[in-house]
């Protein structure tokens, strides 16, 4: 201790004494002493308001110690003490300004520290009541609970510290300044919160860190014993583990751990709080063999969870291994051919995996901390005892990997030798199906199939080569393994090479097989040269559209192959292809024109359509005439009815009506008598004009002596053509001028004649009538009530849609949607295509805008209808040619035999050429 601080303290006991003295004397004597302006009496108050603070927080008093620092005490507050002179020693504002500040903010710490001391109190006891259970999952818990209490002190004792230094910078400053000396409030306000600087734990921070050290030294000593006690148990459990087991008891090591964890957590924790505390004095002095110790628990808790944790991979990884249910050998080797196996490369890099395991067992075997331990010399009989075990852990845990790992590599290995046998045995089992495509020559009724032999034999020799890369390629996979089990992989991969080696001699069988197939191919192609020549110019004619031509030759190719027949059966694949490439030919030609006739009838009913409703009806007429002559021309090609069309039949009646009213509406310039008719209604309208002229200049008179005129000659016209628009448009109009009155009274009279027309009958009155109505609305479209009317005619007369309300749209689409379902499974089935047909028809007439109904209408129409040819199948076709044989050698049984098989498919019996064997047939047998 420097000699300044022995005089400091000798004169702090002085004052001390003399306060003491004073106190003594009496309230009276005291509160004038305190109240004095001698500088000599500063000493012995400061003095034991410092002591009396200190004093009650020794005892635990931590509140009440507080509070002396605020407390107004026979008129004196300590944190006021002569702040009167204070103010009047000439101090700058901002120095004021700090000074009400430091003291605002202490008095508000101080109610704070206060404030929170039931709490800490409350859960201190708790936490020492904890303690003593011994249990590390309770104590932490009960820790978390004072922490941030503890955290609340701490940051309230480091403000007091940092205002506190704050008022001694003041103090220095002004002092400097010359402002003030040593005796002044600045220097009293310092040392109240900060301490005289001569006795520890002084002043309103040595109060705050008073508590901080009682925290800490009542709970660090009883959790330090508590820790020796958790690593002895824990070196006891590491040493039941060696060498490694399954099951290891791993949640009871686990769950020691966790406590040596939430010891150390709080240890440590404490620690940081004291080491938290600003200022260069700590309130705690820390011993460095129990710091060390504590950084022991953190290893000991960290490396043993990792320990555990590697011990499980380790151990679970090998189970893994050991317990793998692979799959069928077969499923393997085709893995291995899709490149979608990697299960040996697994298995492999399980082994290196469980090396590697053992290779970090051993590296924790040699960690620095374990040194460090070590040295600890209090409890190093426990530190010893913990290290030993774990270390003999270690080393177990990595002769277990290791041997785990040889494991590992041998199932790598097997499973491919398995492979390989199965993948050969697969390859024997492919040459024998190639064998049997061309079998022995004494079977008469075997079928040949060489150019199938020929086409697959590049198949099967990539196939063979496949296995042989693939095996070559998985045995490579071995070599990825650790040279620690290179011994093993190479003895493994000799047993996979002698598999490779017999695949390959298969090479050689295959060659053989494959002249033979020549041989008995090249026959069935010369007989298939002749036929493909006039089987060729027919395909050429058909691609010309030149279906007679296409049939002319056709028909020959088909005698030729059928006076070929005993070469072609040397190689049925050809025999097969040949009759296949006729028959899909005379389908074609049959067919040909099927999908392009529903095309461009439906091009005709969309052309008919829009002329119709563009009001052109002998377009549209000139349209659907087209479409029926085109249906007709089909029905001749295919010899067959074709069915109705409705769509069709609606658009022609729809046509028809129009055409009808359309009739003497205008006149006909083929007519003979145009050019006089003409001539009148050119009159006609000149004397209307004339009439029209004179009525602008007033002449009423004279002006209805030219629409008489007018009226005369048109009357000449009408005689002919009654129901001319322009005729009589021009009557009513000149009506209309002449008398007016007359005019409106007929026109409505007309009007309501027409309404009693009955239009749905469509007759010729109803389009007369429809006729009249027309007139009336060309002359007055907007009378009340006409424009509706014409509506409401056109739709009873079919020659306007009916509106279509969401209802009818509705249905429509429902309707639609059942007859494109029952299409989709219809295919030919004739009764479903007919349902199919009959709804959309349906949905049609409600909306004929429905896109799906047309769509099934005109699918329908693709699929039925009788074909132009009827062709057998190459099996039925092969029954046909046997019974004709029958025949011939007059063994009508078996013919009519094969009969009866090829009439079971329906589409046979259309057949001319199998209608007329059955009429053989049956002559014969009859």
């Amino acid at each position: 201790m420097t000699v300044r601080k022995l005089r400091f303290l000798g004169l702090f006991a002085t004052m001390l004494i003399s306060f003491s003295g004073l106190y003594a004397a009496g309230k009276n004597t005291a509160t004038a002493i305190y109240k004095a302006d001698d500088i000599s009496n500063y000493p012995s108050y400061f003095n034991q308001v410092i002591s009396s603070a200190k004093s009650k927080a020794s005892s635990g008093q931590y509140s009440q110690s507080a509070k002396i620092f605020i407390q107004e005490k026979s008129g004196v507050i300590p944190l006021d003490y002569q702040y009167d002179s204070f103010l009047k020693e000439g101090h700058s504002e901002s120095t004021v300004s700090q000074v009400e500040n430091i003291k605002s903010e202490i008095k508000e710490s101080i109610n704070g520290y206060i404030s929170f001391q039931d709490k800490l109190d409350s859960y201190k006891k708790s936490l020492n009541s904890t303690i003593n259970t011994k249990n590390a999952g309770t104590i932490l818990s009960e820790y978390n609970k004072i922490e941030p209490v503890i955290k609340s002190l701490l940051e309230t004792r480091n403000k007091v510290y940092a205002l506190g230094i704050q008022a001694q910078t003041l103090f220095a400053d002004a002092r400097k300044k010359g402002i003030i000396k040593d005796a002044s409030y600045l220097s009293y306000l310092s040392k109240f919160i900060l301490g005289n600087g001569r006795d520890e734990y002084t002043g309103l921070v040595g109060v705050m860190d008073t508590q901080i050290l009682q925290i800490t030294e009542s709970h660090i000593k009883p959790l330090y014993s508590q820790e020796q006690d958790l690593v002895k148990k824990l070196a006891s459990q590491f040493s039941e583990i060696s060498p490694p087991a399954y099951p290891v008891d791993s949640n009871s090591i686990k769950s020691r751990c966790t406590q040596v964890e939430q010891l150390f957590t709080v240890m440590n924790s404490l620690l940081e709080t004291n080491e938290a505390v600003t200022g260069e004095k700590k309130p705690y002095a820390q011993d460095a063999e129990y710091i060390t110790s504590i950084k022991a628990l953190y290893y000991i808790y960290d490396r043993t969870f990792k320990f555990i944790e590697l011990t499980e991979s380790s151990v679970n990884l090998a189970f893994e291994v050991e317990d793998f249910i692979d799959k069928s050998v077969a499923d393997i080797a085709q893995d291995l051919r899709d490149k979608n196996d990697d299960t040996s490369v697994t298995f492999i890099k399980q082994s290196n995996t469980l090396l590697q395991y053992g290779n970090t067992a051993l590296d924790m075997e040699k960690e620095k901390w374990l040194e460090d331990v070590k040295k600890i010399s209090s409890g190093s009989q426990r530190w010893n005892d913990f290290i030993t075990a774990y270390t003999n852990s270690c080393s177990a845990l990595s002769k277990y990997c290791t041997s785990k790992s040889l494991v590992a590599v041998k199932l790598a290995g097997e499973r491919l030798i398995d492979a390989a046998k199965n993948m050969y045995s697969e390859d024997v089992e492919k040459f024998q199906v190639l064998q049997n495509l061309i079998p022995n020559q004494s079977n008469p009724n075997a079928q040949q199939y060489p150019t199938k032999v020929l086409s697959s034999i590049p198949t099967f020799k990539k196939s063979i080569t496949l296995d042989v890369n693939t095996l070559k390629s998985a045995s490579e996979t071995l070599n990825a393994g650790n040279s620690v089990n290179k011994s093993t992989i190479q003895s493994l991969q000799k047993r996979i090479s002698d598999s490779i080696s017999s695949i390959e001699k298969l090479n050689t069988q295959t060659n053989e097989l494959a002249d033979q197939a020549r041989t008995q191919q090249r026959e069935a192609l010369q007989a298939q040269n002749q036929i493909d020549l006039y089987y060729n110019r027919a395909l050429s004619s058909y691609n010309s559209n030149n279906f007679s031509s296409a049939r002319q030759n056709l028909d020959r190719a088909t005698t030729l192959y059928d006076a070929s027949i005993s070469s072609l059966s040397r190689d049925a694949g050809i025999r097969e292809e040949v009759y296949g490439r006729l028959t899909k030919l005379k389908q074609n030609i049959a067919e040909r024109q099927k999908p392009l006739l529903v095309q461009e009838i439906r091009v005709y009913k969309t052309n008919a359509k829009s002329a119709y409703y563009a009001g052109n009806f002998e377009e549209a007429s000139i349209q659907l005439a087209e479409a029926e002559k085109t249906r007709e021309n089909w029905g001749k090609f295919m010899d067959v009815e074709l069915d109705a069309d409705e769509e069709l039949d609606r658009l022609n009646n729809l046509v028809n009506t129009a055409l009808t009213i359309k009739s003497g509406k205008e006149l006909n310039p083929n007519d003979a008598l145009y050019p006089e008719m003409s001539q009148i209604l050119s009159i006609s309208n000149q004397y209307y004009k004339q009439a029209q002229d004179l009525l602008d200049e007033g002449n009423k008179e004279e002006a209805k002596v030219y629409l008489n005129k007018a009226k005369d000659k048109l009357n000449e016209l009408k005689i002919i053509y009654p129901r001319n628009q322009q005729a009589n448009l021009l009557s009513m109009r000149i009506d209309q001028i002449l008398d007016i009155k007359q005019f409106n009274e007929a026109f409505r009279t007309r009007f309501e004649e027409l309404k009693l027309v009955n239009y749905s009958l469509r007759d010729s009155s109803a389009q007369i009538a429809y006729s009249d109505l027309q007139d009336l609305y060309e002359l007055e479209p907007d009378y009340p009530g006409l424009k509706a009317f014409m509506s409401q005619t056109e739709i009873a007369l079919g020659l306007r849609q009916r509106p279509i309300d969401n209802s009818s749209i509705e249905e429509a689409q429902a309707l639609a949607e059942q007859a494109y379902a029952i299409l989709s499974e219809a295919e030919r089935d004739t009764i479903k295509l007919e349902s199919a047909r009959n709804l959309a028809n349906r949905a049609w007439a409600l909306n004929p805008n429905n896109d799906l109904a047309v769509s099934v209408i005109d699918e329908v129409a693709l699929r039925t209808g009788t074909s132009a040819a009827v062709i057998l199948s190459s099996r039925d076709e092969e029954k046909y040619q046997q019974a004709i044989t029958y025949l011939q050698n007059g063994n009508v049984v078996a013919a009519n035999s094969n009969l009866q098989e090829i009439l079971k498919t329906p589409e046979n019996r259309r057949s001319a050429k199998v209608q007329k064997l059955q009429s053989r047939i049956q002559g014969m047998l009859n």
